[in-house]
């Protein structure tokens, strides 16, 4: 079994670059979702950027708030985006 690994706020941004890029996943098709303040750097490195937190950064491009929403319906909003 393969175990969990946990990342930190301020480890988000570099955990995406590098996985992203072992993975050769390119930035096109990198999402990020976030819920506060410590994901905002997190949020920048990927091209599809969701926040479901209360109050949306106003320093982020192309974001989409979608304030509270559960599992459902950001898995729905990233395959609208992407397969739409």
């Amino acid at each position: 079994m393969k175990s969990s690994q946990n990342v930190w706020g301020p480890d988000k941004a570099s955990f995406i670059r590098t996985l992203s890029a072992k993975l050769q996943v390119p930035r096109d098709r990198v999402a990020a979702i976030g819920d506060s303040r410590g994901d905002f750097e997190m949020l920048n490195e990927a091209d599809l950027r969701i926040f479901v937190g209360k109050t949306a950064p106003t320093n982020i491009t192309s974001l989409t708030h979608l304030p509270d929403a559960d599992l459902r319906t950001v898995a729905d909003h990233l395959l609208h985006e992407w397969i739409d």
